[in-house]
C-alpha cells in the first residue's frame, strides 16, 4: 500500500506536474468567499471541483504508479511482468540509442547514431545512476551489433562479467576481447605485426629501434633490415604462415628456417624476392653448394 512516505518521496517536475498543481490551485481559489459571493454558487462549485478532479487525478496517477508496476501482490521471488530491456528498446534501434524517457511527456530520449561519433560525459551524484545509464548504453550497442572499448581502471571482474553477459544474450561472445595486463590469464594475446602489407609490418617493428639519423653507417644497415624483413613477410603471406616476433628471429637466425620457408613458399613474385634476397648471403664451397 501506498504510504505518507511514499507521497514524500514522489519527486514532481515538467509541464504536466506544473498544470496538475496550477488546477488544483485554482479549484481552492474558486472556493474562496469573495468569488462565493460574487459568481453563482453553481460555477463556484463545478470550478472548484474541476480543477481538484483534473490535478488529483494526475498526481494520483503519479502516486500510484510504482505501485502499480510492482503488482497487487507480493513475491518473495521478486517477479516483474514488465517487458524486457531488449524488447522495449526494438522501436528505436533505427533511429540511435535510448538514454531514458522525459519526465513530462514520457517520450523517449534517444541519441543518434552520429553523435556518437562525439565526446560525452555522463555527470551526477553518486547513486544517481551513471553506471546503470552507461551500461544501457553498452547493451544497446552490443545488441545493435556495434562496437565500443570499456576501459575500468579499477579492474573489477564484475564489470567483465557484466559485459559477457551483455555479449552472450547478443550472440557476440566471441566479440569480446580482453585486455588485462593486471592479470595475463584472463587477457586475450595481441600480436600487433601479424596484419598489415609488408612494408606497413615491417616499419612497425623497425620503429621499435632507436633512431640512427646521426649515424649514416647505421641508417644504411637500417635500410637493409627494412628491405629483408618486409621480403620475409611478402613472402610469410604469400605461403599463408601465422607468425610473431619469436618466428621473425628465428628466420633471421638459422638458414634452416629460411630454407624451410623458401620451398613452403609457391611460385610467385614473393618467391622471387625471397631468392635473390638470399642469394646475397649465400657462400658456395669447393662443391659448388651453398
Amino acid at each position: 500500500m501506498i504510504s505518507f512516505k511514499d507521497i514524500q518521496r514522489m519527486r514532481l517536475g515538467g509541464t504536466q506536474d506544473a498544470l496538475s498543481l496550477a488546477a488544483i490551485s485554482a479549484g481552492l481559489f474558486a472556493t474562496h468567499p469573495y468569488l462565493v459571493g460574487h459568481l453563482p454558487a453553481s460555477l463556484s462549485l463545478a470550478g472548484s471541483f474541476a480543477g481538484a478532479a483534473l490535478g488529483g487525478f494526475r498526481l494520483a496517477s503519479k502516486a500510484l504508479q510504482p505501485w502499480a508496476e510492482h503488482g497487487l501482490f507480493k513475491s518473495e521471488l521478486k517477479l516483474r511482468s514488465s517487458n524486457l530491456p531488449y524488447e522495449a528498446l526494438a522501436g528505436v534501434h533505427a533511429e540511435g540509442l535510448l538514454v531514458g524517457y522525459l519526465a513530462d511527456t514520457g517520450k523517449p530520449l534517444i541519441l543518434p547514431y552520429e553523435d556518437l561519433m562525439r565526446h560525452g560525459f555522463i555527470v551526477g551524484q553518486s547513486g544517481v545512476g551513471k553506471t546503470v545509464l552507461g551500461r544501457l548504453l553498452m547493451f544497446q550497442q552490443i545488441a545493435n551489433g556495434g562496437g565500443l572499448i570499456f576501459i575500468d581502471g579499477k579492474l573489477n571482474i564484475e564489470e567483465l562479467e557484466t559485459l559477457h553477459a551483455y555479449c552472450a544474450w547478443a550472440g557476440r561472445s566471441h566479440d569480446l576481447l580482453v585486455i588485462n595486463p593486471g592479470e595475463p590469464d584472463l587477457s586475450n594475446t595481441y600480436n600487433p605485426i601479424l596484419y598489415g602489407d609488408p612494408d606497413e609490418v615491417s616499419a612497425r617493428i623497425l620503429s621499435l629501434i632507436p633512431s640512427t639519423e646521426n649515424n649514416p653507417g647505421a641508417d644504411h644497415y637500417k635500410q637493409s633490415a627494412n628491405q629483408g624483413v618486409a621480403t620475409l613477410i611478402a613472402a610469410l603471406n604469400r605461403a599463408k604462415l601465422s607468425y610473431n616476433f619469436i618466428d621473425l628471429t628465428i628466420l633471421l637466425m638459422s638458414q634452416k628456417a629460411l630454407a624451410y620457408l623458401e620451398n613452403r613458399v609457391p611460385p610467385s613474385p614473393e618467391k622471387t624476392n625471397l631468392k635473390l634476397f638470399l642469394d646475397q648471403y649465400r657462400s658456395v664451397n669447393k662443391e659448388g653448394v651453398s
